[in-house]
């Protein structure tokens, strides 16, 4: 399999799902705020940046469909639909604080924004995350049925890896990673929140002993990164190897939001 420079348009769109851990354990603190805070900043701004890419001109473009699945105890589907849709319907407008560039020097300033808001921070009881991947299963295996050919779905599953049952997760995880089209096999991204700010890690290649557990997990359940885009990764400043995983530990906005432009970049054949 291989991929080309196509980039997903009208008549190619892609399928985005992204999993977010809205379980007790996103309660934890996490810079100034809370695990549960990153999160849903994070696939907030993820949906924002998409809107920015479909709109070429003075109108959206459906060049891509969007899921977010929460789960906790149970699931829910947050958002679902074509990226046209899910910017008119906004939960709400928040002033945010985000950093920008300044014209003179460069530098990250930072200022406050109002932004739209699709996810609120929210968090309790378990982690039902075999829940979600097999939500997450069904939703790709309707878009394959009905574009065979298009680009596979690429999956984002955004927590802090500790699922209640780790063998139903693992199998379900490997049940949707065995679904393709003609294009290639669907992708899982783990982006992975740990007790700790430090020690972010992209794209690795092997176990590292600094894991966790629940690091080590993630890394199982996330796919192989392909090795025809490591020109785009390496444009992105990141370094993968050989056998790279889909997998990044410590994760920022910005690192997610690259995690969905991977999928912009082209069809695999």
């Amino acid at each position: 399999m291989t991929y080309c420079n196509v980039p997903f348009g009208i008549s190619n769109p892609g399928l985005f799902i992204v999993m977010i851990d809205q379980s007790n354990s996103m309660t934890a603190p996490y810079g100034t705020g809370q695990k549960k805070d990153i999160a849903a900043s994070a696939v907030n701004r993820v949906i924002f940046e998409l809107i920015l890419r479909c709109l070429p001109r003075d109108s959206i473009k459906d060049y891509c469909y969007l899921s977010v699945i929460g789960y906790s105890e149970s699931v829910k589907v947050l958002v679902n639909g074509y990226i046209s849709e899910i910017a008119e319907n906004p939960k709400q407008f928040k002033h945010i604080k985000i950093k920008v560039l300044n014209v003179s020097g460069g530098l990250e300033e930072e200022i406050c924004e109002e932004r739209p808001i699709w996810i609120n921070s929210d968090a309790s009881n378990g982690t039902s995350m075999h829940l979600a991947f097999d939500a997450a299963y069904e939703i790709a295996k309707e878009w394959i049925n009905k574009n065979p050919d298009l680009f596979p779905p690429v999956i984002i599953n955004i927590t802090d890896g500790k699922p209640n049952f780790p063998n139903e997760t693992k199998e379900a995880a490997n049940k949707l990673m065995g679904l393709s089209t003609s294009d290639g096999n669907t992708l899982i991204f783990n982006a992975y929140i740990s007790n700790s700010e430090d020690n972010k890690i992209f794209l690795p290649n092997k176990y590292v002993g600094s894991y966790d557990q629940n690091a080590k997990f993630l890394f199982d359940i996330s796919s192989e990164f392909p090795k025809t885009m490591f020109g785009f990764a390496k444009n992105c400043g990141l370094s993968p190897k050989p056998q790279s995983r889909c997998f990044v530990h410590n994760a920022d906005p910005k690192i997610i939001i690259w995690f969905l432009n991977f999928g912009k970049v082209g069809k695999m054949r």
